[in-house]
Order: C-alpha cells, then sequence, then structure tokens
C-alpha cells in the first residue's frame, strides 16, 4: 500500500538560529566599554575634585571670616599658640583654632574648653581638653587631605609665623635638627651688633630677648606668633593665668605691604598630628603654623661687595636662599613622604599646588612653580619697610 505522506524534503540553505554572540562580537563590545569607560571615569574623577577644592576654597573662606572677626573683637590676630611660661618648661596650651571656636559657630566646644589645662593630658580623666581637641571639627580640614579629613583631631590648615632660624635651641622646639621658632632664642645676628638671643644659660620659655632688634625682625616677618601666659601668684597659689603675650601677632589694619599680598593661611597635610597625637589644639608651629628657614651663607654676599670675614644674615632678609623642601609641595618630590608633624610647609595633595588665604580674605590657589622670592614676600606683612636694626627692606611687589 502506497503512503500518501511526500517525503520530507531538506533545506539545505536555510539558516540556523543562534542564540548569544561570537567571541569577536564580545571583544567588540568590551572594547567599546573600555574606551567609553576611560574617556568618562577622568571626567568624574576631576568633577569629584573640583567638589573637593571647592570645599577646601569655603573652609578656607569661613576661617578668614573668623579671624577677621577675632581681630575685630580682641585688636589683633590670635597666636597660632598659646604655651604657659614655668621656668623652662613650656606648657602647651592650644593653637589659633582653639580661639576660632567661638567665631565659626561652635560655641558647643569653646564653652566646655578648659583655657589653664593643656591640650591634651592622656590619662587625666578630668581635663575636658584631651576629648574635645580630638573631635572631628570639618572647617579645619581639607577633603582631598587623606590623613585628616573625617579623622578625629584632624587638621590641614596652618597659619603664617613667618621666617624661622634654621637652627634648634629651646624646648619648645620638639624636632632636634629641624627649624627653631621661638625669637627669644633667635641666633642669627640680624643687625651686626655681635649680640644675639643664643645663650650658654638654659633657655626659658617666654624670658625676655638680650636682642630686641634681632627678635622683632624675626617676629616681624609673619602675622601669627607665639604666645605665652604666665601665672600670677593669688593668695599664695598659683590659680590664675595672665591674658596671652600675643603681641607679636599683627593686626590685620598694620599688614602695610598690602592685605591682598600677604600670606594668612595655606595648607599642610603633614600639619594636624605630632608624636602619634592628632589633635587640632595642638599649639607647636609645626601642626599649626607655616614658615620659611633662614640660614646663615657666610658665601651669600647680595650687594655684590667683597665676601664678609665676618658673615650676618642682615641682607638675608631681602634675599633669601631658596629651600627646596619649603617651597610649595615641597614634601611631595621626596622618595620617602615627610612625618606627620616634622613639616611645617605648605602642601596639599592639589594637583600642582595649594589654596592660600590672603589678610584680605581672599583665597587663591597658586601654583607649586611659584618663583621663590615672590613666595617669600608674601609671606612678610611689612618687609617694604625697614626692619628693626636696619634690616635692608624687601622690594615692592607689583601687579603683571
Amino acid at each position: 500500500m502506497q503512503s500518501n505522506r511526500s517525503p520530507r524534503r531538506v533545506d539545505l540553505h536555510r539558516t540556523t538560529r543562534r542564540d548569544g554572540f561570537t567571541l569577536i562580537e564580545l571583544l567588540v563590545v568590551i572594547s567599546i566599554i573600555a574606551v567609553l569607560a576611560s574617556l568618562i571615569l577622568p571626567a568624574i574623577q576631576q568633577a569629584r575634585e573640583a567638589a573637593r577644592r571647592t570645599a577646601c576654597v569655603n573652609n578656607l573662606h569661613q576661617l578668614g571670616v573668623a579671624l577677621q572677626n577675632r581681630s575685630i573683637s580682641k585688636s589683633r590676630l590670635p597666636s597660632y599658640g598659646v604655651f604657659a611660661s614655668l621656668g623652662t618648661e613650656g606648657r602647651p596650651l592650644s593653637s589659633w583654632r582653639v580661639e576660632l571656636l567661638p567665631y565659626l559657630g561652635r560655641t558647643d566646644i569653646a564653652d566646655r574648653w578648659d583655657g589653664l589645662r593643656e591640650f591634651h593630658t592622656p590619662g587625666d580623666a578630668s581635663n575636658p581638653n584631651t576629648a574635645l581637641g580630638q573631635m572631628s571639627v570639618k572647617v579645619f580640614t581639607c577633603p582631598t587631605d587623606s590623613t585628616a579629613f573625617g579623622l578625629d583631631g584632624g587638621a590641614s590648615y596652618v597659619a603664617n609665623a613667618g621666617y624661622s632660624d634654621w637652627f634648634c635651641g629651646p624646648p619648645c622646639c620638639p624636632i632636634p635638627g629641624r627649624v627653631n621658632h621661638a625669637a627669644h632664642a633667635e641666633r642669627l645676628d640680624y643687625d651686626r651688633n655681635r649680640l644675639s638671643n643664643e645663650t650658654p644659660e638654659i633657655w626659658s620659655l617666654g624670658s625676655p630677648a638680650r636682642d630686641i632688634h634681632d627678635y622683632k625682625t624675626i617676629a616681624d616677618s609673619g602675622v601669627m606668633w607665639m604666645g605665652v601666659v604666665e601665672p600670677r601668684a593669688e593668695a599664695g597659689v598659683m590659680t590664675r593665668w595672665s591674658e596671652p603675650l600675643d603681641r607679636d601677632s599683627k593686626r590685620i589694619d598694620s599688614i602695610f605691604d598690602g592685605q591682598s599680598q600677604t600670606y594668612l593661611l595655606t595648607e599642610n597635610i603633614h600639619a594636624g598630628e605630632r608624636d602619634g597625637v592628632r589633635s587640632w589644639a595642638d599649639p607647636y608651629y609645626t601642626v599649626s603654623a607655616f614658615v620659611w628657614p633662614q640660614t646663615l651663607d657666610p658665601a651669600c654676599n647680595p650687594r655684590g661687595t667683597v665676601p664678609d670675614p665676618d658673615p650676618i644674615v642682615r641682607d638675608a632678609f631681602r634675599f633669601p636662599g631658596k629651600v627646596t623642601e619649603a617651597m610649595i609641595n615641597g614634601g611631595r618630590g621626596t622618595s620617602s613622604l615627610p612625618e606627620e608633624g616634622a613639616f611645617p610647609y605648605p602642601n596639599s595633595t592639589h594637583a600642582q599646588g595649594c589654596h592660600f588665604l590672603f589678610c584680605d580674605g581672599r583665597v587663591q590657589f597658586l601654583n607649586e612653580q611659584i618663583e621663590h622670592t615672590v613666595h617669600l614676600r608674601l609671606f612678610t606683612p611689612n618687609g617694604t619697610g625697614k626692619r628693626n636694626g636696619g634690616i635692608e627692606s624687601q622690594d615692592v611687589m607689583e601687579d603683571r
């Protein structure tokens, strides 16, 4: 019997259905995604860095307004750090950041701060300053500073404390071999009268300078200086303290070189921590200030005359030597970064420079390639005037 079904015909030209991509197609898609990512991610990073920079500028603006208000209410800028004079010892009390708390709207901290106690006394539960100084206060930190931002006690901004003796002498200098910043122990003879503040006796914090001209020369090279309080006897008990002797910190209206031509604050990623203690209340200059190290160079003769057999540094105020590590971001080019609290110079993690707050409240980003004499003249509030003892004045800055 014959079947009515036709035999199945096979269509050799029919295309089979595929599920998925070929290897080549996958590689092409991955390549396209990689290219797009390489284009988009840098833009995202730049946007984030721009936001962080804006936050950093806003922080400096807030600090500038607070410093202006403080200088109006107290007639002058605060000390970069306040110490208590007890013989040869200097008890560290507080930094300029503590002074600004009421003007930053942080009376919650300011009202609890004990001005007669040190900023940090581990193991002493009766001292409220230890815990207060280790709180996180964002206005004191730059968002790009990973060593401070969001960390308890972190600090990124430091005050202009001017030029400084490269040598180390007094007890308040925490780092042997680093710059010293206590004018009473300033050892450079600026006025060539063969009298300096280096004495064979034990140096005492708050002791009078032997050469007031040398003292004033170095103190006048910045805008904020070290303050000292002294205990006063009352009924035979040391219970009362004098006002901080911050008379060498400047008034805003005494910035004779121009407020727009003088540094007030800058950034330092190595600030905020010293000897393993992170606290924005630490008054030592290495964590609360930035300086320019002055050196004695016997071969230096800026006036072009014959070498002086009795070299001095009178002209070094006008012709300061270049110290690479003290330039903007000078510590970032080293093979090993300086330790925290040991590098009182302008440094940031921003690309190619740092933000600076000027005395007029303006915040400007300065490139790390700035010419060093311009950088140094921006330190001094009255560098164009004659110094005490006849120190040669600096040239006037000009707009270009």
